[in-house]
């Protein structure tokens, strides 16, 4: 290795740590932005801080607030994949107090919403609900949407 190739090296290293701490940071700042926006009653504008905020630093605490935001907002189905999220994530982390409140939400939110799990022998087939695009099987988790009136659920190979 060229004395060069060790520069750039050293470089890239040096460089990368304050970036992560900047966005670190500017993630905590939107976290706590949202929090106030929420607690005001704005909830797309605390849902918009709290997406972003999620985008620089993934977090089980985002994921939580992002789907108190979404209840709030009335979306339900949203708020059932970030509460069912928040449970994969936060086990271990976060306190059981929160752990026992999600898990009470997705309970209370499975009464508002339609749950779909899609099994399939066939790899890359698509699934179309009223024709919604969910993605290609196989599809890893349960999907959460408002019931439908009607129904129509397409795979297509």
């Amino acid at each position: 290795m060229t004395k060069w190739a060790i520069v750039s090296i050293l470089c890239s290293l040096i460089f990368a740590g304050p970036a992560m701490a900047g966005e670190k940071e500017l993630a905590d700042a939107l976290f706590k932005q949202g929090n106030e926006l929420r607690l005001a009653g704005k909830y797309a504008e605390a849902l918009e801080k709290y997406r972003t905020a999620f985008k620089l630093l993934p977090s089980y605490k985002i994921e939580y607030n992002t789907a108190l935001t979404l209840e709030k907002m009335g979306d339900f189905s949203g708020a059932y994949m970030g509460y069912q999220s928040f449970l994969r994530t936060g086990v271990g982390k976060s306190p059981k107090r929160m752990l026992d409140l999600a898990s009470k939400k997705v309970d209370e939110l499975k009464k508002k919403v339609a749950v779909l799990r899609v099994t399939s022998n066939v790899s890359g087939a698509m699934v179309k609900v009223n024709g919604v695009n969910l993605g290609q099987t196989p599809l890893a988790d349960e999907m959460a949407m408002e019931p439908p009136k009607h129904c129509g659920v397409w795979v297509e190979a």
